[in-house]
């Protein structure tokens, strides 16, 4: 596979999403060349987050916002000037009420684009809804703080509406973003290897049950084959540790992320406090961060 396969890929990608209606299909195109894109290194980052950034506003039209998410983030890492991606992923972000992290990436986007109309009137939609959610006593104390000097209502209101996000706290939401889904991902992968080492010890104990005249039937596709009892149990014990092995790595990997996310989430939370929602880290063993 060269670059021409996965160019021709990305335009029929382009093709079906420009013409709207073939979402599904564009999905597809796009994710044959991208899957072929990663074994190629010499392949442009800028035209693969391109896919990335198109096929996420697939997903969104197909209201699969969490992989829209994923998929605008790749594409940010890929090319930070992107914000087509930046500006997807917030709608991405609004649609699954994570209203922070959405208004993060709309005053970002406007920084950059003044003359975003759309992204202006969703960050003033969002920032209405964000007021509106405010518990009671929150409420209370922001009337009373209104009811200030004029002063202190000009500052109060430009630690709200004029959040300096840096191209370093840019950065850094994306990585952390990043980081999350690889959480996600490995958590996956060690639920399965779990699933598997359970299955593969209930079998070893059964083979260790059988009589000795008793063979062991092993299947290769649709078919059986007789092993005998002691090289059944030993092609058992060779892949009971290959994947134990596996997920000790996956373990110690997922651990690994999580500790950066705890020390980019605190410098970020450090600086904004609540204004920008960060998804909660919560541990391979259900350990949910202290807030």
């Amino acid at each position: 596979m060269s670059s021409e396969d996965i160019n021709s890929l990305k335009r029929k990608g382009d093709e079906a999403f420009i013409k709207g209606g073939r979402d599904e299909e564009a999905i597809e195109h796009y994710t044959s060349a991208l899957n072929i894109a990663k074994g190629l290194k010499t392949y442009d980052d800028r035209q693969r987050a391109k896919m990335y950034s198109s096929r996420g506003e697939c997903y969104l039209r197909t209201q699969q916002y969490e992989k829209a998410v994923a998929d605008c983030t790749e594409s940010l890492k890929l090319d930070r000037t992107n914000f087509k991606s930046q500006f997807r992923r917030a709608k991405a972000y609004a649609q699954l009420n994570q209203t922070e992290a959405a208004i993060a990436d709309l005053k970002i986007v406007i920084q950059k684009d003044s003359d975003n109309t759309q992204a202006k009137e969703l960050l003033k939609e969002l920032e209405s809804k964000l007021k509106g959610d405010q518990p009671t006593e929150e409420k209370s104390a922001a009337s009373k703080t209104n009811e200030g000097t004029a002063e202190s209502t000009r500052k109060s209101n430009k630690t709200d509406d004029d959040m300096d996000v840096t191209k370093e706290d840019q950065n850094r939401i994306c990585d952390y973003n990043a980081l999350n889904q690889k959480r996600i991902d490995l958590e996956e992968e060690i639920s399965v290897l779990s699933r598997d080492i359970g299955q593969l010890e209930a079998a070893e104990s059964m083979i260790g049950m059988l009589l000795d005249e008793h063979s062991v039937r092993l299947q290769v596709g649709y078919t059986f084959f007789a092993i005998p009892n002691d090289t059944g149990d030993e092609l058992v014990k060779q892949q009971l540790k290959a994947l134990k092995a596996r997920r000790v790595d996956f373990t110690f990997q997922l651990d690994s992320i999580v500790i950066e996310m705890k020390k980019q989430r605190g410098i970020l939370k450090a600086k904004f406090k609540d204004k920008i929602g960060l998804p909660k880290i919560e541990h391979a063993e259900n350990e949910q961060e202290n807030e």
